[in-house]
């Protein structure tokens, strides 16, 4: 058919017939503007926050290779190098002198820090070397732990030097060891004064430490939650998880309620690190961090021991035994929980995944409750884990007074196992003298 040559004259240009008809073609796409520096960090802390530790890795190191101005992005490469097990390959990549973006201080630090993650020492030494000039505190911290895991000790500086010397606690600590700089040579000071007692020098530490960024605040808090006392120990614990899983790392997390949960059983927090636990456990789950939610099952599992919520701690212990790196610790869990659930069996099914001494505690624990009495042998376990044993054993036993009575040996500054030991033994609440937990 042809179109009457009026409108032909009438039209400035003939319409695309595909329009008449309904089928005009789509715009082409208009591609999104480049994200920049921030949003590419908060991408790369997505991808660890959710176990993908390897694109994790590979973004951050994009952002450094293309910003290298930008702090955050040299601490994700070095969370998430070590949560994918690629820090000798981080060695690799990384050039032993040309620094990235001409930043000595941080490629150094990263390249050392990695090299002793990974066991090549002489790397980790070279680095340190490098850094002598502009970044003691770090060259210091990088050389002594090399020299920790079996390096020479000769030609380190007189700073790391002293800052080996300061492991042993009969030395006393060298003032370079005080005035090393950094947010690393704090938090190794910390943990040296924390190992000979100096809690109020270990906080300071700590605190101090925590400008360093993510990766040095959950650290710093791993450690405050130590050194605190008892009544303190929440309100670092809390926060600094929550925040740790925020900063895109949740194994963090853990590790920070770990180092809590003894301070919080003996602040009668156990029920409340369950439930926190618990939550995190669900979030790394919900972002497919399968890693993570293990590692936060172990603690919620030990937690919910404490806190009288045996079903809540079998329950999570079996979580975190489907990961092979936690499977021993989480049947140690899953034996006690068993046992206070009265199944034998399963005391026993979780002792045969222990090493002694803990398959000998576990099994001695199933034989007694199935009235074959025995012995309960605490060598070679904590204090906490025979009174636990003892305890859970006390209500098999026709004379349950001795197993109660070891308890306040084995673990007399925690006040919740005490008082259990002696309700069990037959004594009343009234009859419990004070406890005060030690800070």
């Amino acid at each position: 058919m042809m179109l009457p040559l009026l409108l032909l004259g009438a039209c400035d240009r003939l319409p695309d017939l595909g329009s008449l008809f309904g089928n005009e073609a789509p715009p082409a796409p208009v591609a999104p503007p480049p994200k920049d520096a921030a949003a590419q960090i908060e991408d790369a802390r997505a991808l660890l926050r959710s176990g993908k530790n390897k694109e994790a890795l590979a973004a951050a190191e994009a952002v450094v290779g293309a910003s290298p101005e930008q702090d955050a992005a040299w601490e994700l490469v070095e969370m998430a190098a070590v949560r994918a097990g690629a820090a000798a390959e981080m060695v690799d990549r990384l050039s032993a002198d040309q620094a990235i973006g001409g930043r000595v201080d941080r490629h150094q630090a990263l390249r050392g820090t990695l090299a002793v993650e990974a066991n090549r020492l002489g790397d980790a030494l070279n680095s340190a070397k490098a850094l002598e000039a502009t970044a003691p505190g770090d060259a210091a911290v990088i050389a002594a732990m090399a020299v920790a895991k079996g390096a020479p000790a000769t030609g380190i500086s007189p700073a790391a030097a002293a800052l080996v010397a300061a492991r042993d606690p009969s030395m006393p600590i060298d003032p370079q060891v005080t005035g090393l700089p950094g947010w690393r040579a704090a938090l190794y000071r910390a943990e040296i004064e924390l190992s000979r007692g100096d809690r109020a020098a270990a906080l300071a530490d700590a605190k101090a430490a925590e400008s360093g960024g993510a990766l040095a605040r959950a650290r710093a808090a791993a450690i405050a939650a130590r050194a605190a006392a008892v009544d303190d120990v929440w309100g670092i614990a809390e926060p600094a998880a929550r925040k740790a899983g925020e900063d895109g790392d949740p194994t963090a997390a853990a590790d920070i309620l770990d180092a809590a949960r003894p301070g919080l059983a003996r602040a009668w927090k156990a029920r409340d690190l369950t439930a926190l636990a618990g939550e995190l456990r669900g979030k790394a789950t919900e972002a497919g961090n399968t890693a993570a939610a293990a590692r936060i099952a172990a603690v919620e599992a030990d937690a919910a021991l404490r806190a009288g919520a045996p079903i809540k701690a079998r329950d999570a212990a079996k979580i975190a035994a489907a990961d092979t790196s936690l499977t021993v610790r989480a049947s140690w869990s899953l034996a006690l929980a068993s046992a206070a659930l009265g199944d034998p069996l399963g005391v026993e099914t979780a002792a045969a995944q222990l090493a002694e001494p803990r398959a000998g505690a576990a099994k001695a624990l199933a034989k007694a409750m199935r009235g074959q009495g025995g012995t309960f042998p605490s060598e070679g376990l904590t204090g906490d884990e025979a009174s636990l044993q003892a305890l859970l054993a006390a209500g098999w036993l026709a004379d349950p007074a001795p197993a109660c009575a070891a308890v306040s040996t084995a673990s007399p500054d925690d006040p919740d196992l005490v008082l259990w030991a002696r309700l069990a033994g037959g004594r009343s609440p009234d009859a419990v003298e004070p406890v005060t937990p030690a800070l």
